[in-house]
């Protein structure tokens, strides 16, 4: 009885460590770093930090010295409603490893 107690055990234990070393994608949220173009009106980081709040996002910083831009973070099952932007120069992932 007690080998199948100490077996019960070992299993267990085991699966607990193999689903800690699995980083799990969904708990990481949709990351992006916009950087706009140079040319861009004075109002566009007003009014992209205001999109991205409305979509339910957050805005984790705003780029205002050489570069105009922001890093935001978008909820699962919203697309990215920049990267058709006539203003965006480019779009960048941001997250972990990136």
């Amino acid at each position: 009885m007690k080998i199948c107690h100490l077996l019960l055990l070992a299993c267990l234990l085991s699966l607990v460590l193999v689903t800690r070393a699995v980083p799990i994608e969904a708990d990481y949220p949709k990351g992006f770093i916009i950087i706009f173009r140079d040319e861009v009106p004075e109002n566009v980081l007003e009014l992209a930090v205001k999109l991205v709040r409305e979509l339910g996002g957050e805005v984790r910083y705003q780029y205002t010295g050489s570069f105009c831009g922001l890093s935001i973070y978008l909820p699962d099952g919203v697309g990215n409603p920049f990267t058709t932007d006539e203003w965006v120069d480019y779009i960048e992932t941001d997250g972990p490893g990136s």
